[in-house]
């Protein structure tokens, strides 16, 4: 029962981690925000909401963080919407939508998390 497995094929949605550079550790400048950047679909059950709610409390504490977002999705509105009602300046919080491949990869690349 079932696809004869000569018809399936597996398509990976992650990009290798060959294909990204790694930042030397300490390379971000004093002062500089820890940089976290999310790639994939804005989509509430992925639990983008819960990180824009980890963003608002790390910038109500005053702990230097921007998360990017790269993506976009049925929730994405609404994912902004949030954003705004929590306090959440561009500077700490930006939405780039999709971008193409290699520039998503670069900002990952660049990103402490």
């Amino acid at each position: 029962a079932g696809v004869p497995p000569a018809r399936v094929s597996v398509v990976s949605n992650t990009p290798p981690l060959s294909r990204l550079s790694a930042t030397p550790p300490g390379s971000r400048p004093a002062g500089q925000p820890v940089e976290a950047v999310y790639l994939g679909i804005v989509e509430l059950p992925r639990g983008i909401g819960r990180l824009v709610e980890a963003a608002a409390l790390l910038h109500a504490a005053r702990v230097p963080v921007r998360l990017t977002v790269i993506g976009g999705g049925r929730d994405l509105a609404l994912v902004q919407e949030q954003a705004a009602a929590r306090g959440l300046p561009p500077e700490r919080l930006a939405f780039t939508g999709q971008l193409p491949h290699e520039a998503a990869l670069a900002r990952v690349a660049a990103a402490d998390i």
